[in-house]
């Protein structure tokens, strides 16, 4: 769509976690505390207090 799209870039990310449940942090928590060296080599992680 580049060139279509006549909208500032914004980071969706904090919004889209809010709408996550506590269910769903606790189980991606499970998947990504196994990989949390990978999340840190890109500048994530774990989002504490969430399962």
């Amino acid at each position: 769509m580049k060139g279509q799209y006549h909208e500032m870039l914004t980071d969706m990310n904090a919004r889209q976690i809010a709408r996550l449940g506590a269910e769903d942090l606790a189980a991606f928590n499970r998947v990504f505390r196994r990989h949390e060296d990978v999340l840190a080599h890109f500048g994530y992680a774990v989002m504490e207090g969430a399962g």
